[in-house]
């Protein structure tokens, strides 16, 4: 089981697999912001979410489930009611009050048999209000922790490697470069997963084994690629994908070998010009010499 961080305000632009530890609020500190975990056949799973409130002010707090998708390549989160969903993620409290400085652990259940088949995402939210008003305004604040959960056999776990960017000539001590994935699923049919890629250097023996970014069914997303302390000269960049793969060659140079490189194309251009100009000079005599009585 991973268990990381993250803001679903952040979420909302699009999240990834690297994300900090614990995000603040304006009212409310909510650790971790991602649950991950795998569900045999009716199983059910406890976990647990800490909230606290570092601000000056008493808040209270609403407990809320719902399911969460992409319905674009953006990608746009969408975050939406569904029974069957609420029905099998369960929490010990619906609401609470935070005093300043207070912190609570609220409980949850997992019902692997309430629950869909296969891949299952949804969020527990909290959403704050100051418990007295100040001037007639409150401020809300909504954050949540992100379930993603693979509830006894798995979805569809077909993706295309679409697109390979890596840019050709690379100045510097690094390759940079991005591969992009599809899901072919039938969205109405399968939810996502996370692909598990593999990114190889040649030559040499540099490879990362990653999880890229959650690939809804119906969607693509972009994964970036970087390798450093790379050597001068040409390189091959292969990213694998369960039995295909894709390709990209890329030439390196450190900045030293760059400004090498140019000052021995201006001392050989520099040469030659000098070489075209004695050549015509000597041309120049010759002719002379031939019109001489």
């Amino acid at each position: 089981m991973m268990r990381f961080s993250l803001a679903i305000l952040v979420a909302v632009l699009g999240w990834s697999v690297f994300v900090p530890s614990h995000v603040s609020a304006a009212a409310l500190k909510v650790a971790p912001l991602e649950y991950r975990t795998t569900l045999k056949k009716g199983e059910k799973q406890k976990g647990f979410i800490d909230i606290s409130n570092p601000s000056p002010e008493t808040v209270k707090v609403q407990v809320s489930v719902q399911a969460f998708r992409y319905i674009d390549d953006k990608p746009t989160l969408e975050f939406y009611d569904n029974e069957q969903l609420s029905a099998g993620v369960r929490t010990d409290l619906n609401s609470f009050t935070l005093k300043s400085r207070q912190a609570i652990r609220i409980f949850f259940q997992i019902n692997g048999l309430k629950l869909p088949s296969g891949d299952v995402y949804a969020a527990i939210f909290f959403t704050t209000q100051p418990a007295k008003q100040q001037n007639g305004v409150s401020q809300q604040v909504k954050l949540g922790t992100l379930l993603s959960i693979v509830n006894g056999t798995p979805g569809s776990r077909k993706a295309t490697i679409t697109k390979l960017d890596v840019p050709f000539i690379q100045i510097g001590e690094e390759i940079n470069g991005s591969y992009t994935m599809h899901n072919p699923a039938d969205p109405h049919k399968n939810t996502g997963f996370y692909p598990e890629t593999s990114v190889k250097l040649w030559p040499g023996s540099k490879e990362k084994n990653e999880t890229a970014k959650l690939l809804f069914a119906g969607r693509s997303r972009t994964n970036e690629i970087q390798f450093k302390d790379i050597g001068f000269g040409l390189h091959r960049v292969r990213v694998i994908f369960g039995n295909q793969s894709k390709d990209a060659w890329v030439f390196t140079a450190s900045n030293a070998a760059v400004a090498l490189m140019v000052f021995v194309l201006v001392v050989v251009g520099a040469e030659y010009a000098l070489h075209l100009r004695r050549k015509k000079l000597a041309l120049q005599r010759s002719k002379r010499l031939k019109n001489q009585p």
